[in-house]
C-alpha cells in the first residue's frame, strides 16, 4: 500500500502480472487447470443457463443454487486474489461440481414428466 501511495498504480501491475505468469505456467504444468476448466464450464451451464431445467433446479433446491453460484463466483475471485489460483479454485470447484452433478438427474426426470415412480 506505501508503494502505491508513493508510485501510484505501478506496483499493482507488477502484482497482477507475476499472479497472471504463476497462473499460466500452472495451466501448462498442471491437471489443475482442466479440473478448473471442466468445473467451471459445468457450474456456468448449470446454475446460470436459463431454462427448464434450472428453473426445476431453483424449485426444488433454492438454497443450493444460491450455493452453486457462490462456488462459481469464489472461484473466480480466487482465480483472481492467489498465485496458484489454479489449484485452490480446483479443490473449490470439486464439491460443487460433483454436488450439481449428483442432483442432475433427480432434476432432469422432474423436468422431462413428472416424478419418477418407484420400482416395487
Amino acid at each position: 500500500m506505501q508503494k502505491v501511495g508513493q508510485q501510484g498504480a505501478d506496483p499493482l501491475w507488477t502484482i497482477f502480472e507475476r499472479k497472471v505468469n504463476v497462473n499460466l505456467r500452472l495451466i501448462r504444468l498442471t491437471i489443475w487447470s482442466r479440473v478448473v476448466l471442466l468445473s467451471l464450464g459445468v457450474l456456468a451451464l448449470f446454475v446460470f443457463w436459463p431454462g427448464r431445467l434450472m428453473g426445476e433446479m431453483k424449485r426444488r433446491y433454492p438454497f443450493m443454487t444460491l450455493s452453486l453460484r457462490g462456488a462459481f463466483v469464489a472461484a473466480l475471485v480466487t482465480l483472481a486474489a492467489n498465485d496458484s489460483g489454479i489449484v485452490a479454485a480446483a479443490t473449490l470447484l470439486l464439491p460443487a461440481t460433483l454436488v450439481a452433478l449428483l442432483l442432475l438427474p433427480e432434476v432432469a426426470a422432474g423436468v422431462g414428466g413428472g416424478e419418477r415412480a418407484e420400482a416395487g
